[in-house]
């Protein structure tokens, strides 16, 4: 590589392992491996190089997710699984983007206010808004908005850029790893499209590879439904918020139920009057 594109490149990293402020130029020019005065003479101040290197590590990152595409003649779900695992395989191996983001907001730079924030707001309106729109749109997800699949989202990315150990502790797997990816996006999958998630023993303990969902409640299966003690064995381990919302929906699983049943009887009770109306005037032209 060129000296400028070394620095350029180990400037990227620099900022994203320690944050501008802990980061010097003399140590960015060491790690480069070439003169300290080619950062003054190529950048000009640190400012300026870390300006460069956050547009170039931006723009890496839109290349990435302008890749991604749907083939409507093709299996919608599976496609968007894919590319749910392409995104997070992408912020993983490649996380210098959000963890530069994470320092700067963390110390509510001007840095941050005046460069990431407008970047961030480019992003979501060129790539990530029209995506999650699309997936709404085509149908592949039904259960969300596309503002609350793309909050879920970030959600999932961003904790893996501050706590992948905390992560990997609780599935059991190597960070970074196949089937430490494998695990999040059968998850956030599963949330998304089928359920909230995996079914969870009573007893509380993990299942182990077993990712079946529970069954999606409906007026049609009111069984499916659960209940009282059960209910709160069953999703054990879920947010606080997590578990208002599903009882919010239980509740109102239950008042649709009830205005069926209420609908089912007076349906019955107009069919019954109408038998009554006919056969009345049969009935007396049959005696006459």
């Amino acid at each position: 590589m060129e000296a400028r594109e070394r620095l350029l490149e180990t400037a990227i990293l620099a900022f994203a392992d320690s944050g501008f402020e802990a980061t010097s130029v003399r140590s960015i020019a060491e790690a480069a491996g070439v003169a300290f005065q080619l950062i003054t003479y190529y950048f000009g101040t640190k400012d300026a190089l870390w300006s460069e290197a956050v547009d170039l590590v931006y723009r890496r990152s839109l290349e990435r997710g302008r890749s991604l595409g749907f083939d409507l003649a093709g299996d919608l779900r599976e496609q968007f699984r894919i590319h749910l695992r392409v995104l997070l395989s992408s912020t993983i191996q490649h996380p210098e983007w959000g963890r530069i983001i994470t320092w700067e907001y963390l110390t509510q730079s001007t840095r941050y206010h005046k460069v990431i924030l407008p970047k961030l707001r480019e992003s979501m309106e060129l790539l990530a808004k029209p995506y999650f729109q699309q997936v709404a749109k085509l149908g592949i997800v039904t259960r969300f908005s596309a503002s609350e699949m793309h909050a879920l989202w970030r959600g999932v990315t961003a904790a893996n850029l501050t706590s992948p150990d905390h992560i990997a502790q609780l599935s059991g797997l190597p960070v970074g790893s196949a089937r430490f990816i494998d695990w999040q996006i059968e998850l956030i999958f599963s949330v998304l499209i089928r359920g909230f998630g995996r079914t969870i023993n009573p007893d509380g303990s993990d299942p182990g590879e077993d990712l079946s969902i529970p069954e999606t409640p409906t007026i049609d299966n009111p069984a499916a439904v659960p209940s009282g003690h059960i209910w709160g064995e069953q999703y054990r381990g879920l947010e606080v918020a997590q578990l208002q919302r599903l009882r919010q929906l239980e509740i109102e699983n239950e008042h649709l139920k009830q205005i069926v049943g209420e609908l089912v009887v007076e349906n019955r009770m107009l069919q019954n009057g109408r038998k009554g109306s006919l056969a009345g005037p049969g009935q007396g032209g049959a005696q006459k």
